[in-house]
């Protein structure tokens, strides 16, 4: 999602950070202790994040992210800004919930947030590609990216929504523009729930980022599944 006026950090925070591949929980699920397996989903599951500047401790977002269809091959969704200076935004997701578009953004083949079963140790990695607006002329520049991820244990995490047993998820990617093959590095934390099917909290940092580093923590704020 962009900050108006500024396409180019079109909701950077929910796609890289999360986002964002989200899912939400069914009633009655059981849940093997050592691992979390692959989340299912309905049309109209929503939830509530809240996205905090982890320097200041000051408030900077605030959006809700609800399941509009979902198909033999993932689901999408649409994010409703309603606290902040982001737009609004539609996604799909895989089965897995990894990113493959986001409004005009299509990452090839998608972006590798996820790989379940989840079990502690276990690592993977991927790559993508994808296009997006960037630079002092706001043009439309290529990106290569990787993303290596390894799954640490169980944590009992605490969020607005309430607490939860989750998976700790650290993760690294890196983004380099083909023309100029320069890069930027951003590391961060996903706490998956198996509850909720969702990433209750998350951290993201940039390394290397000038002036539009950002150091955010985003969580769970509430949870609505679908009747």
């Amino acid at each position: 999602m962009r900050r108006k006026g500024q396409k180019g950090g079109k909701m950077r925070h929910i796609v890289i950070g999360l986002l964002i591949g989200l899912g939400v929980a069914l009633s009655g699920y059981v849940q093997a202790e050592d691992s979390a397996d692959l989340p299912s989903f309905k049309t109209g599951d929503s939830w509530t994040y809240a996205r905090v500047d982890k320097n200041d401790g000051s408030r900077t977002g605030k959006f809700v992210i609800t399941v509009t269809s979902v198909s033999d091959n993932g689901y999408a969704t649409s994010t409703k800004v309603i606290e902040g200076t982001a737009d609004d935004e539609v996604g799909e997701y895989t089965k897995e919930m990894n990113d493959i578009k986001n409004d005009d953004r299509k990452f090839t083949p998608f972006v590798p947030y996820f790989s379940f079963p989840l079990t502690p140790g276990k690592t993977w990695e991927g790559s993508w590609k994808f296009t997006a607006r960037g630079g002092k002329k706001n043009n439309m520049l290529n990106f290569d990216a990787t993303m290596k991820s390894r799954v640490e244990g169980w944590e009992t995490v605490t969020t607005p929504a309430g607490e939860f047993k989750a998976l700790k998820i650290v993760f690294k990617s890196k983004f380099t523009d083909q023309h100029s093959g320069r890069g930027k590095a951003t590391t961060g934390i996903r706490w998956y729930s198996p509850e909720v099917r969702h990433v209750v909290r998350s951290e993201i940092k940039d390394v290397g980022g000038g002036k539009k580093s950002r150091d955010e923590v985003t969580e769970l704020v509430s949870f609505n599944p679908a009747p």
